[in-house]
Protein backbone atom coordinates (compact mmCIF):
# COMPACT_ATOMS: atom_id res chain seq x y z
CA UNK A 1 0.00 0.00 0.00
CA UNK A 2 2.56 2.50 0.95
CA UNK A 3 4.23 1.79 -2.34
CA UNK A 4 0.69 2.90 -4.50
CA UNK A 5 0.89 6.13 -2.39
CA UNK A 6 4.74 7.04 -3.26
CA UNK A 7 4.03 5.88 -6.96
CA UNK A 8 1.17 8.72 -7.18
CA UNK A 9 3.40 11.31 -4.90
CA UNK A 10 6.30 10.88 -7.28
CA UNK A 11 3.80 11.24 -10.67
CA UNK A 12 1.83 14.55 -8.68
CA UNK A 13 6.07 15.72 -8.57
CA UNK A 14 6.86 14.89 -11.91
CA UNK A 15 3.74 17.09 -13.21
CA UNK A 16 4.98 19.69 -11.27
CA UNK A 17 8.58 19.40 -13.03
CA UNK A 18 8.82 22.49 -15.07
CA UNK A 19 9.39 20.52 -18.35
CA UNK A 20 5.72 19.58 -18.06
CA UNK A 21 4.58 23.15 -16.96
CA UNK A 22 6.71 24.41 -20.35
CA UNK A 23 5.02 22.44 -22.28
CA UNK A 24 1.39 23.17 -21.69
CA UNK A 25 -0.63 26.42 -21.96
CA UNK A 26 0.38 29.78 -23.43
CA UNK A 27 3.71 29.43 -22.49
CA UNK A 28 4.85 27.70 -25.41
CA UNK A 29 8.52 28.70 -26.23
CA UNK A 30 8.82 30.11 -29.56
CA UNK A 31 11.38 27.38 -30.63
CA UNK A 32 8.38 25.50 -30.52
CA UNK A 33 5.53 27.48 -31.84
CA UNK A 34 8.44 28.21 -34.97
CA UNK A 35 9.16 24.23 -34.57
CA UNK A 36 5.37 23.60 -35.30
CA UNK A 37 4.60 26.81 -37.93
CA UNK A 38 7.50 24.97 -39.91
CA UNK A 39 6.07 21.68 -40.01
CA UNK A 40 2.97 23.19 -40.97
CA UNK A 41 4.09 24.65 -44.21
CA UNK A 42 6.38 21.74 -45.33
CA UNK A 43 3.28 20.28 -44.81
CA UNK A 44 1.70 22.25 -47.56
CA UNK A 45 4.37 22.43 -49.69
CA UNK A 46 4.20 18.90 -50.40
CA UNK A 47 0.26 18.64 -51.77
CA UNK A 48 1.17 22.10 -53.91
CA UNK A 49 4.31 20.13 -56.03
CA UNK A 50 2.10 17.09 -56.37
CA UNK A 51 -0.59 18.98 -57.68
CA UNK A 52 1.49 21.11 -59.90
CA UNK A 53 2.91 18.18 -61.25
CA UNK A 54 -0.88 16.61 -62.47
CA UNK A 55 -1.94 20.19 -63.81
CA UNK A 56 0.57 19.86 -65.99
CA UNK A 57 2.77 23.32 -64.77
CA UNK A 58 6.03 21.45 -63.75
CA UNK A 59 7.28 18.74 -64.79
CA UNK A 60 7.98 15.10 -63.09
CA UNK A 61 11.73 16.26 -62.11
CA UNK A 62 10.62 19.67 -60.71
CA UNK A 63 7.76 18.04 -58.53
CA UNK A 64 9.95 15.79 -57.01
CA UNK A 65 12.14 18.60 -56.20
CA UNK A 66 9.08 20.64 -54.76
CA UNK A 67 7.59 17.71 -52.82
CA UNK A 68 11.69 17.39 -51.31
CA UNK A 69 12.03 20.85 -50.37
CA UNK A 70 8.72 20.23 -48.29
CA UNK A 71 9.97 17.70 -46.57
CA UNK A 72 13.23 19.84 -45.52
CA UNK A 73 11.21 22.39 -43.94
CA UNK A 74 9.20 20.04 -42.22
CA UNK A 75 12.09 18.11 -40.78
CA UNK A 76 13.76 21.44 -40.19
CA UNK A 77 10.24 22.21 -38.35
CA UNK A 78 11.24 19.07 -36.30
CA UNK A 79 14.59 19.54 -35.32
CA UNK A 80 13.72 22.91 -34.14
CA UNK A 81 11.13 22.05 -31.68
CA UNK A 82 12.48 18.97 -30.24
CA UNK A 83 15.97 20.78 -29.89
CA UNK A 84 17.22 21.00 -26.24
Amino acid sequence: MAQHRSGRARRRRDADSPAVRQAEGPSLSWRYRLGRLLQFVGLLILPFGIASELVGRVGLGQSLLIAGAGALVFYIGFVVQHRP
